[in-house]
């Protein structure tokens, strides 16, 4: 089992016997297991959002807190912002 996994179980969020049937129901849907978890609202998106980025050594950035208008759209062309779904947060 992965840490991300055991941090699940360590922090409350899922017991052994649900994270086991979601993990086999994810699959039988032939869907990721975070989207899974998301979609069935079994854990919170943000929560899941933080962990992940912690367990994965990467920084979290809640969206909703930043104003739209201040971010820096500019400095890339807006074809290649709807191609990759990108957005520059800062210059």
């Amino acid at each position: 089992m992965n840490t991300f996994l055991k941090r699940l179980l360590s922090d409350g969020v899922l017991n052994a016997e649900r994270l086991s049937l979601a993990i086999a129901e994810a699959k039988r849907q032939q869907i990721s297991f975070i989207s899974y978890l998301i979609n069935e609202n079994i854990v919170d998106p943000c929560y899941l959002s933080q962990r992940l980025a912690k367990e994965l050594d990467l920084p979290f950035i809640d969206l909703d807190t930043l104003d739209p208008l201040q971010l820096p759209i500019q400095l890339i062309e807006e074809k290649l912002l709807q191609r990759y779904q990108v957005l520059p947060l800062w210059q």
